[in-house]
Parts: C-alpha cells; structure tokens; sequence
C-alpha cells in the first residue's frame, strides 16, 4: 500500500488547525495506513527543531515519533508528492489559496469510527 505524504509548511504549529492535521496523521497510522512526515517552506525545522505545540499536538507528534513517523528536511519534494498515494498539507495560513485536502478514494474502506474522525477534521473531499 502506498503513503500519505504529511507537509508541514508552517512554522505555526500551536494551533488548533496543526493540532487536528496530527490527530489526522496518528490516526492513519492507528489504521497501518503509511504516514511520510516532511518540513518544507516556513515549516523547515518547525518539528525537526523544538516544536511549539498544543498539549494534544505533543501527544500526537509523540505517537507518530514513537510509531516510527519521523519528520524529515523535503529534499525533492516533487518526487516525494509523485511517490505518495496521497497528500496532506499544514500551509502557512498568511498564504492565500484553498488547502489541498485528502481523496475520499484514499480513506475509503476505514472502519466509520476512523472516517468520522477524518471527516470531522475536514481534511477530506469526495
């Protein structure tokens, strides 16, 4: 099964829309779905350095850590969105534009508790 890629393009990660982009990642991991963590942009260093988190965004990111979703410098970052099955972006919210969002194809077939969670966080389009 091919991988989520997991952008962070922020360095603002004490918020709630950072917090519930982890709770998103850590569920797709709780469900073996393939998480890739990377920083590009203003979110270089933003979890590979000290991150500033909410309480519930470090329990998340520790999850992930301790689930072996370690995050990583971008490096070519076309390559790794052509690799990935699917794509989920934290922007730097003082950049305009719509956020890209999670294929329903790709979290089709989860049990209901874990699409309700996903859907809830709005991080999904049909």
């Amino acid at each position: 099964m091919s991988h989520v890629l997991a952008i962070v393009a922020t360095a603002r990660l004490a918020t709630p829309e950072a917090t519930e982009f982890l709770r998103v990642l850590a569920a797709l991991r709780a469900l073996d779905r393939g998480v890739e963590l990377v920083e590009t942009g203003d979110g270089v260093g933003a979890l590979t350095g000290e991150p500033d988190l909410t309480p519930d965004g470090e329990r998340y990111f520790e999850a992930l850590v301790e689930d072996g979703v370690a995050p990583a410098p971008a490096g070519d970052l076309a390559a790794r969105i052509e690799q990935a099955y699917d794509v989920l972006v934290l922007a730097n919210p003082s950049r305009t534009g719509v956020p890209p969002l999670v294929r329903w194809d790709a979290v089709r077939g989860l049990p209901d508790a874990a699409l309700h969670a996903i859907t809830a966080a709005r991080f999904v389009r049909r």
